[in-house]
């Protein structure tokens, strides 16, 4: 379907990206299947559009993790920062060069990436059966058993109490989110990148002598720049078209 294409277009778009992951990757697909939708309401409810969109886009961050992985030897997520270490402990360094001095590496990973995806089909259907068995798990329980466990995963990483007094904040401000219709997607997404885009923000000053005119006379950096205002306007037009057309209607009536 049309989500699934979609949701496994942006994935690999995404994983090409160092440093997004699945996350924001799900989160986007999400949020852009539920715009595209005839019946946004629905999403949020269990509605399959919604979870094909999320899980497409997850699966398809794997394959587009590796491009810059193998190409450039720079980890598009957790999970190929993982991989990166292990092809160091085996003295293979990723780039360019290793696609001309160990072929066989590459094709061997190419091959089981594709045998891992056959597998990954077959087991889904098998299993299928199986899982749709957890939606019977009343939500009282189940709800019980997703707060022990945030509690216990706040306190274990660090043993510290200020990280559940963290977890508590930032599950109010999503409760905050969601009853005002703020979007949870573009919040994860600041979260995760806004320290990687600050660090870069100050190297690029640096570089530049303090001059913000460089991000204008870059052409990749003045095409996002252009994208971001595009982002930001589209939707403020279509809401000022949406509310003239509506005020408008009754007093032509």
């Amino acid at each position: 379907s049309k989500t699934l294409l979609r949701g496994s277009v942006l994935g690999t778009i995404i994983g090409i990206i160092p440093g997004t992951g699945s996350n924001i990757a799900a989160w986007f697909s999400y949020n852009e299947a539920k715009r595209a939708s005839r019946t946004p309401e629905k999403f949020g409810t269990g509605f399959v559009e919604g979870v094909a969109a999320t899980e497409s886009a997850n699966n398809a961050v794997c394959g587009g993790a590796l491009v810059p992985l193998l190409t450039l030897g720079v980890p598009g997520d957790s999970v190929t920062a993982v991989f990166l270490g292990g092809l160091i402990i085996h003295g293979l360094a990723p780039g360019p060069r290793l696609f001309v001095d160990h072929p066989d590496v590459v094709s061997g990973l190419f091959t089981g990436v594709i045998i891992a995806n056959l597998f990954m089909v077959l087991f889904g259907f098998i299993a299928v059966k199986f899982s749709a068995r957890l939606l019977s798990v009343p939500k009282k329980q189940l709800l019980t058993a997703i707060i022990i466990f945030c509690f216990i995963g706040s306190y274990s990483i660090n043993q510290n109490p200020l990280d559940v007094l963290t977890m508590l904040g930032f599950g109010l401000l999503g409760y905050v989110c969601q009853r005002y219709d703020f979007s949870q997607s573009a919040l994860c997404i600041a979260m995760i990148l806004g320290p990687i885009a600050e660090q870069n923000l100050r190297l690029a000053l640096l570089d530049s002598d303090l001059s913000p005119a460089v991000f204008f006379t870059r052409p990749i950096s003045l095409a996002f720049i252009v994208l971001s205002a595009l982002s930001l306007a589209v939707p403020l037009y279509r809401h000022w078209k949406t509310f003239n057309r509506e005020h408008q209607a009754p007093l032509s009536a």
